[in-house]
């Protein structure tokens, strides 16, 4: 109960991102209190050990600590950046002291909290049976159509009411303030759906949910189109492909047949209701932009990234030095707030270390989702292919955006590790202490 309501909350409140800053200070308060309260009256029991998960968790809330602890000199003198800081210090009287390598220390501050909420939930769902774990998933999707009802105003008011931030505004954006991350939320959902079909198929009760489960599908796959994410309407494959992959071997031909000619006719009908609806025409023509401003933004972050080698400028500090780095030819009054590559951000922020980082993980999430997806265990095969399907929408939407960045997005990254973390599927449970103890 207390874990659910914590997911709910943050995921309702975590989606404005930095610039949210009321919305995700309640949701970094609420995580610190819910852990207080995790603490005090729940004993942890059994909890299954997980060596490698916990070496990553605990590498990655280091780095901004590591960021905030002053440095001598000579090590910070291996950035090429630092002459650049150094005659600044050096104007000002502060030269020749030890500093911390951040270029920021209250944005690395603000990073640093910013990791909380997902890493507390973490912690607190490796307590918890695998099958407790995927049952998280509803929560999720309780939220993801709560964004997507609150989008549904958004767009049948045509756009004057129903934006709870003041970004994209005409777009189905629901609860999060940028739309790409709104489409990913929406994609997150689809999968859930198509996971949770095939595990209450699987028991045999598929007949009487199959149309609720595709009325949610179609609404959900229609709020990523109106979001006007040109990744996120190409990533509808990946929920489209986990359905396929989950119920290829249940399906007949007629059945493949049918379903393909449904999904003809629903590109079709898209297509159709393009010049109908301006929405979708909008998301339909944004495929055809020349211009592409991301490209300059890459070639601005791969100078930043060459002159904060080997240690990065900072975890959050990655918009400043875009700002630093902005090549004048591409200068506008817009300033770059993010590289629109998390990838890249990290590396910008946190140098090798991040890189070291995410090969680290890449490997261990191979190896965990290979073992769970290929196991005769039904709860363990479902696990695989959620967090197969929530991690390939995070990590093929990074390479164009930061869904990472808000709360919301991070909070459905860490539930995805969690079903790829150990656990003890014994039957053992987390008990109040005060049961605990009689």
């Amino acid at each position: 109960m207390l874990i659910g309501a914590f997911l709910f909350m943050t995921l309702l409140l975590g989606g404005g991102g930095r610039p949210a800053f009321v919305s995700e200070t309640i949701a970094i308060l609420l995580s610190l209190a819910i852990a207080a309260i995790w603490v005090i009256l729940v004993r942890e029991e059994k909890v299954a050990s997980d060596p490698l998960m916990t070496a990553v968790a605990a590498i990655f809330v280091s780095l901004p600590i590591l960021h905030l602890i002053p440095l001598p000199q000579f090590l910070l003198d291996m950035r090429d950046v630092e002459a650049t800081i150094s005659g600044s210090l050096a104007v000002a009287d502060a030269s020749g002291s030890m500093r911390p390598l951040t270029i920021d220390q209250g944005r690395t501050v603000a990073a640093l909290l910013s990791i909380l909420p997902p890493l507390i939930l973490w912690w607190m769902l490796r307590t918890q049976t695998l099958r407790d774990r995927l049952a998280f998933g509803a929560i999720v999707l309780l939220a993801v159509l709560c964004s997507a009802l609150v989008a549904a105003v958004q767009v049948a008011s045509g756009g004057s009411i129903g934006h709870i931030y003041d970004t994209h505004f005409g777009y189905a954006s629901g609860l999060l303030a940028n739309r790409n991350s709104s489409a990913d939320f929406y994609l997150i959902g689809l999968c859930i759906l198509a996971v949770g079909y095939s595990h209450v198929k699987a028991r045999r009760r598929h007949a009487k949910i199959a149309l609720p489960f595709a009325a949610f599908g179609i609404l959900l796959a229609l709020a990523t189109i109106l979001t006007g994410s040109r990744t996120g309407t190409v990533l509808l494959l990946v929920p489209a492909g986990l359905f396929l992959l989950l119920n290829y071997t249940a399906l007949s031909r007629r059945q493949i047949l049918v379903a393909s000619g449904i999904l003809a006719l629903g590109a079709i009908a898209v297509m159709l209701l393009a010049s109908q609806i301006p929405m979708i025409e909008r998301t339909i023509a944004r495929f055809g932009l020349v211009q592409e401003g991301r490209y300059s933004l890459w070639e601005d972050a791969r100078y930043a990234i060459g002159q904060v080698l080997p240690w990065g400028s900072g975890m959050g500090t990655g918009d400043i030095m875009m700002k630093w780095a902005e090549n004048l030819d591409s200068l506008d009054p817009p300033y770059p707030n993010r590289v629109h590559n998390d990838y890249m951000e990290f590396f910008l922020e946190a140098g090798w270390l991040a890189a070291a980082l995410l090969v680290g993980f890449a490997l261990i999430a191979a190896v965990r989702l290979k073992s769970l997806l290929f196991s005769r265990d039904h709860d363990q095969k479902m696990a695989g292919f959620l967090a197969l399907g929530l991690l390939a929408i995070i990590a093929l939407h990074s390479i164009v955006d930061y869904p990472l960045r808000s709360i919301t997005l991070s909070m459905v990254a860490a539930f995805a590790i969690s079903l790829l973390s150990n656990s003890r599927d014994d039957g053992t449970r987390v008990v109040p202490r005060s049961k605990a103890s009689e």
